[in-house]
């Protein structure tokens, strides 16, 4: 059964039923300083109930409100399937479903399964930015030889037209290297100074316009110049970018002469066909934007290091730059690399936002691997990403289609659950996207916006630690990780203009702790989740999937499910669950005012 044909048996369609009353007794406890024992879950209010071991709970003065459940999976490493998974077998009370049949003392048989598709997946979901699989060491207060004063290869001042070699992949998965030769194209100055250089090689450059997999010299210089313009800022907010050279230990080994940043634009993965306007999209292939790779820190060494490029460099896919939507050809959905059409602007906003994107990973890896000694988990580092593109929209003109909200949050609606929030999947890594940046993008405003983002990138830890401790150093509380997961999944469980009004968490506000830098300012406005929609066998719901009660999907680590039960018609409900099979799962009992699933929540 896929996930087309079970629309109609596990999503409750509710309508819309006015409800007013004073809610301040739910926010009461919720918002305060809790304790960073990680044992120790969010207090309960009236119309959020959390169980463990226990298999009912009841809910007063609910008559009139929709009531939901989730199932949250509080370990950091096992899913629990979906025979362990609880669900409600009996209701005491009434609660009215939009089958037309109300739960009255009425018992339910067990789980039903989704069997996951991806048929009516768009082919945008399937864009992403290369993550390395090496966590590359380096030691940053331990070093084993003084630096010099010698420049790397390819620091030294250049001219355009000038030709260097460098390495680049051959194939999708960037297992295999070959040294191809480049022209610089444009360079992007601030101050008099070159900040960075773009270059591209005869097979990906034009003297026409900029189509297909080919680039022109408008569009080099265009993404030359926003570079530019916007480096300082983005240093400003996240730090700055390692400007040395490593040994293959790890060692700090030459000083760069220049700080100019190198971006190479060519067919990654050497798998788009010259001559054609679009590509099919199929996985990885040809799917991914741009990517930074430690390797390049390195001044040589065996495995990947062999292929080092000496210098700061990152890489960005030439086809993408005439990125401009999908197809359909031959019953296939397919990218189109015609162009933006605009001489004001001829790059796509998915490449002008990459830059960003990649250069925060540049710069990560000196605050955490340089600096530190840490590695960074991928769910963490691509979050940080993604958060760069997010505060940094306004000031580069991105579209919202293109934009992480436009681009990652509809995705998400639809498939939360195929990830847990701080997973990484390597076999799916476009649903880890969506749920990273959801995660972040709610942080964010939950506790101080680029400010908050500022602490997270330039504090010493790294995943759910860097992120607590830049909440402690922002906003002066502490919370343990469970207890931000759970706070996530209530900011997905609560309608977003409702949460709003009463102080429950959520992404639908502006967040504050701006940032500005040489004219340029960080900010990320309110965001209402609920507001995006998403159609499923022909219908369009609105905010996160909602399953039927008992439906489910195997529950990813730190993973989570929403569910529906209706709208309670009676003000006392006693909800009885099935007994836990797994210790990690706990479930969380959300009652709110009744709400429409199938229109915009901003129409409530």
């Amino acid at each position: 059964m896929g996930m087309r044909n079970i629309c109609s048996k596990c999503i409750f369609i509710l309508s819309f039923v006015s409800f007013l009353c004073s809610c301040t007794e739910i926010i009461d406890t919720l918002i305060t300083e809790y304790s960073s024992d990680d044992n120790r879950d969010l207090e309960d209010t009236a119309y959020i109930k959390t169980l463990t071991s226990e298999t009912s709970c009841t809910l007063n003065g609910v008559s009139g409100m929709t009531i939901m459940y989730a199932n949250f999976n509080t370990s950091s490493s096992s899913a629990i399937s979906t025979e362990n998974q609880r669900y409600v077998s009996r209701i005491s009370g009434s609660v009215s479903s939009s089958r037309g049949a109300d739960y009255t003392e009425n018992t339910f048989a067990g789980a039903t399964s989704i069997i996951e598709d991806y048929e009516d997946t768009p082919a945008t979901d399937f864009i992403t930015h290369f993550a390395s699989q090496e966590s590359f060491v380096a030691h940053a207060n331990n070093y084993s030889r003084a630096a010099t004063d010698a420049s790397g290869d390819y620091s030294a001042k250049y001219n355009i037209g000038d030709t260097i070699t460098v390495w680049v992949d051959a194939d999708v998965n960037l297992s295999t290297y070959s040294q191809v030769s480049v022209t610089l194209r444009a360079q992007g100055t601030s101050s008099g100074g070159v900040i960075c250089n773009i270059w591209v090689p005869d097979a990906n450059f034009t003297t026409g316009s900029s189509c297909g997999g080919s680039v022109n010299g408008s569009s080099a210089q265009y993404l030359a110049d926003m570079f530019a313009a916007h480096y300082a800022h983005e240093r400003a907010v996240f730090g700055n970018e390692c400007e040395y050279l490593l040994t293959s230990s790890g060692y700090k080994s030459s000083y760069l002469e220049r700080s100019t940043v190198n971006i190479v634009i060519y067919d990654i993965g050497n798998d788009y066909v010259q001559g054609s306007s679009y590509t099919n999209c199929s996985g990885q292939e040809c799917g991914v934007v741009g990517y930074f790779y430690a390797k390049d820190y390195f001044e040589g060494g065996t495995g990947v290091k062999a292929y080092s490029n000496k210098g700061k460099f990152f890489y960005i896919d030439a086809a993408f730059c005439n990125y401009n939507g999908t197809t359909k050809v031959d019953g296939k959905t397919k990218y189109t690399y015609a162009g933006t059409g605009s001489a004001s602007k001829p790059v796509s906003d998915t490449v002008v936002s990459t830059l960003f994107h990649e250069f925060q990973h540049m710069i990560l890896f000196n605050n955490k691997n340089v600096k530190n000694s840490v590695s960074s988990p991928t769910w963490y580092n691509e979050m940080l990403s993604m958060l760069a593109e997010d505060m940094m929209q306004s000031q580069l003109g991105l579209s919202d289609s293109e934009a992480p909200r436009g681009a990652r949050l509809p995705g998400f609606c639809k498939n939360y659950y195929k990830s847990g929030i701080d997973e990484y999947l390597k076999s799916n890594s476009v649903m880890s996207y969506y749920t990273s940046y959801a995660f972040g993008a709610w942080l964010s405003r939950e506790f101080g916006g680029p400010a908050f983002v500022k602490a997270m990138s330039q504090n010493s830890s790294v995943g759910m630690d860097s992120i607590r401790a830049a909440i402690t150093s922002t906003t002066g509380k502490t919370y343990s990780a469970r207890q931000l997961l759970k706070l996530f999944v209530q900011a997905c469980a609560f309608r977003s203009s409702y949460a709003k009004t009463a102080g429950l968490p959520t992404m639908y506000k502006d967040a504050g702790g701006e940032i500005t830098e040489e004219g340029q300012t960080s900010t990320m406005t309110a965001i209402n989740l609920h507001n995006y929609g998403i159609t499923i066998s022909g219908e369009t719901f609105y905010g996160p999937f909602l399953m039927g009660n008992g439906v489910s999907s195997e529950l990813r680590p730190h993973g989570f499910t929403l569910h529906v039960l209706g709208v309670a018609s009676d003000d006392n409900i006693t909800l009885s669950f099935s007994s836990r099979k797994d210790e990690n799962e706990h479930i969380i009992v959300f009652a709110q005012p009744a709400f429409s699933y199938s229109a915009p929540d901003t129409a409530q």
